[in-house]
């Protein structure tokens, strides 16, 4: 199975960063504010860590055409 690593890097950076944010929203209901400052810096600290791979692969490689099934592409284009 060939895995390309620069758009699976990005893909669980911005999949850890969208868990730590959920986390970060349940600790400040709960009113612990340092511990939410620290969670949502790292969350923080992924979603730029997937734009700066996501923006690179861009510049260096170009757009990259959606492989996937036709059905779910109006909602990828969205999502982008």
């Amino acid at each position: 199975m060939n895995v390309p690593i620069l758009p699976t890097i990005s893909t669980s950076c911005i999949v850890i960063s969208a868990i730590l944010v959920a986390i970060g929203w349940t600790l400040i209901w709960k009113r612990q504010v340092h511990k939410h400052k620290n969670i949502m810096l790292w969350a923080a600290f992924f979603a730029l860590t997937f734009f700066i791979i996501y923006a690179a692969r861009t510049i260096f490689i170009g757009n990259t055409a959606f492989g996937g099934p036709s059905s779910i592409k109006v909602y990828y284009t969205i999502f982008l």
